[in-house]
């Protein structure tokens, strides 16, 4: 067994791994798993008898986690492996994770997070076991590795367990619903990825009514000019959308959101917004203030609703003629 410890104190990493977004959080461990070339990743929630949950599962059948990487990504915080590659090793996907800090994203969910992996060693299947406790971020206890059955694949089992609260919600539609619109637009990127969310699978194709993509236009800003915005705004068929704005990076991976705060009575609709400059806001912790007083986001976020404001009036007036 070995003891990792990150050369941070436990209330800054606290306050890294804070959120009161707890579909994102989750949606942390997916990306992670995406990162590591899965193919079929599912969240799902463990119920005792009373219904109640009882603790977290994310699946994966990813390539795993290798003791040298564990004990260099466990030990670190942003000197992750991934900030050395723009592409996935396997199948050259977009990397969404750099920082290494998604991992402790279990801290506001649960007491105790635990990784079972299985990767390939040298042509032979290995397991090892990585274990966080809420109590002392700094710290992972990562077990020695040991041979895995012959008949057993590569992939992470990723357990949060003593869970914070009862945490019904999110087993709800408004949180799959959520979850969904943040991974829509990988899942419709990489058609052959699976994801499934309490056993319902991520499926935007089968629900999208409409896709448009704005023309790129500058966005003059207090203290900068945000000229790489990309724009694009998804119509659901029936209660699918989430009415918010979702914030990614160049790489066109989800980030962060906030309520879309748009008038566009009777429809149903997700708004994704990529830029380099929502990854530096991210970096900040910035992305789930209420009320963000950055200048420069404002003026963005205000230009994204106004356009897609437009849209939506523009989108209106097209039905009630076609009504006519």
């Amino acid at each position: 067994m070995t003891v990792l410890t990150i050369k941070a104190k436990h209330d800054h990493l606290a306050k890294v791994a804070s959120t009161r977004d707890f579909v994102k959080a989750l949606a942390e461990f997916v990306w992670n798993a995406l990162d590591a070339d899965a193919t079929e990743v599912a969240v799902e929630f463990a119920r005792n008898p009373l219904g109640g949950l009882s603790s977290i599962l994310i699946r994966d059948n990813g390539t795993g986690i290798s003791k040298s990487r564990a004990d260099h990504d466990f030990e670190s915080l942003g000197d992750s492996w991934k900030l050395q590659a723009n592409r996935t090793p396997v199948h050259s996907r977009v990397i969404h994770g750099k920082e290494g800090q998604g991992r402790l994203r279990f801290y506001s969910l649960a007491q105790k997070a635990r990784w079972t992996s299985l990767y390939n060693d040298h042509g032979k299947l290995s397991e090892l076991t990585i274990v966080i406790d809420a109590d002392s971020l700094q710290t992972s206890t990562v077990s020695e590795p040991a041979s895995a059955a012959d008949y057993s694949r590569t992939g992470t089992i990723v357990e949060l367990t003593a869970l914070k609260d009862t945490f019904d919600w999110l087993t709800s539609e408004e949180a799959r619903t959520d979850f969904g619109s943040i991974f829509a637009p990988y899942a419709l990127q990489y058609p052959g990825v699976t994801i499934i969310y309490d056993g319902h699978r991520i499926d935007p194709n089968a629900t999208i009514e409409r896709s448009h993509e704005f023309e790129t236009r500058p966005v003059v800003c207090p203290n900068r000019v945000v000229r790489d915005l990309s724009l694009r705004v998804i119509e659901w068929r029936g209660r699918v959308g989430s009415r918010k704005i979702y914030f990614g990076s160049e790489s066109g991976v989800v980030l962060g959101a906030q309520a879309a705060n748009i008038t566009a009575p009777g429809f149903d609709f997700s708004v994704y917004a990529y830029s380099p400059f929502f990854q530096e806001i991210a970096n900040a912790n910035l992305l789930e203030v209420d009320g963000l007083t950055d200048p420069d986001f404002a003026r963005v976020l205000e230009h994204i609703r106004d356009q897609v404001g437009d849209y939506f009036r523009a989108r209106h007036a097209e039905i009630s003629g076609e009504l006519i």
